[in-house]
Formats: C-alpha cells, sequence, structure tokens
C-alpha cells in the first residue's frame, strides 16, 4: 500500500477531516491534501507526524509480511470487485502469516484495527482468524477485537467463493469463530 492510500485510509477510518488533521499535526491542508492525492512525497518525520496526528503509530514488521489493516483494505477492493475467491485467499494468507510468525510479530501484524471490509461478515472473519492465531501462542488481544462491529448478529457459513457455500456444523467451529458468528470448520485452521 502507497503511502498516500495508507495516510488517507487511515484519516477516513478516524473519522478526521483534512482540516482537523491539520490543526491537530500542525501540517497545512494543502500539504496534506498533496500528500493524499499522490503529488508530494513526504518525508519519514512527516509521515510519523501525521499517524500521530490520527492516534496511529509505525511498528517495524519484517518485509514481506500484511499487516491486518493491509490484509482489511485488500480485501475491502476484492470485495468491492466482487471477487470472494480473492477475499479468501488474503484472509488465508494473513493465516497463514500469522501462523508462522513468533508471538511478537503475530502481535505486531494485528496491532493496529482493520479498517472496515465493506462486508460484516469478512470483518468479523478477520478478527475471529486474528483472535484464534493469537490464543495459540498466549500473546495478549489488541483492544480492537472487542469492538462490536467484529461480531456477526446470527451464525453464517463463511462464503469462500462466489458459486460455492458449504453449510458448517457449529461442532466442527473453533471458540474465536463461534462467538463472532462465523462458521468456518476449524479443522481447516490446521493446515493453513
Amino acid at each position: 500500500m502507497s503511502v498516500d492510500a495508507l495516510i488517507k485510509q487511515i484519516r477516513q477510518r478516524a473519522q478526521l477531516t483534512q482540516a482537523q488533521l491539520a490543526q491537530r499535526t500542525g501540517i497545512a491542508v494543502p500539504n496534506i491534501s498533496a500528500i493524499e492525492a499522490g503529488r508530494r512525497v513526504p518525508r519519514f518525520d512527516t509521515v510519523e507526524v501525521l499517524l500521530r496526528g490520527m492516534g496511529v503509530r509505525l511498528l517495524p514488521v519484517e518485509q514481506g509480511l500484511n499487516t491486518v489493516f493491509e490484509v482489511s483494505a485488500f480485501i475491502h477492493e476484492y470485495f468491492r470487485e466482487g471477487d470472494i475467491a480473492s477475499c479468501f485467499r488474503q484472509w488465508l494468507q494473513l493465516g497463514n502469516e500469522l501462523q508462522g510468525s513468533d508471538g511478537v510479530t503475530r502481535l505486531l501484524l494485528a496491532y493496529q484495527a482493520p479498517s472496515t471490509t465493506g462486508s460484516q461478515q469478512w470483518d468479523a472473519a478477520i478478527a475471529a482468524l486474528v483472535e484464534y492465531r493469537l490464543n495459540v501462542v498466549g500473546v495478549p488481544l489488541p483492544h480492537w477485537l472487542s469492538e462490536p462491529r467484529f461480531s456477526l448478529a446470527q451464525p453464517e457459513t463463511l462464503l469462500v467463493h462466489e458459486k460455492y457455500n458449504y453449510p458448517v456444523d457449529p461442532s466442527e467451529v473453533a471458540p474465536e469463530f463461534l462467538k463472532r458468528n462465523i462458521l468456518f470448520p476449524a479443522e481447516s485452521l490446521v493446515s493453513y
């Protein structure tokens, strides 16, 4: 994800206008606008100031790994295009990256709350997967997992492809998924 897209997405998620961000950071609105539009490449310290102004901080994560926030942005784009299979692939990749990382890296990857994917089911599925992978290694859970938007009102089978939707028996679902009403077989999580 590019710096301009990242800053804009975080600002919008924080429900801040460019003027409000300018007031918090001391960076002029035209400069913020130029950065978000990709017309100006900010220095690293400027990015840090903007992120701090939105209540976000940079965390060191191994190159090549995607954070939960980044994966949610990818899923949002695929969901908007109606490409459920690619949403599922991104979700699986997140599970693989969390599983293949040590506890500290898992926490860093999951530290920042995901942006909305445009689908409450995918939002809940991301949260369930993160909680499941963090619980496996006993890592503290990030605060965003307690937000109500990361749970469904009624149980739903996770739709993994546009054409296929197989029913899942709730007795075969991990507790982290059940509490969010996402039906996905626990045995499928073991092989990823």
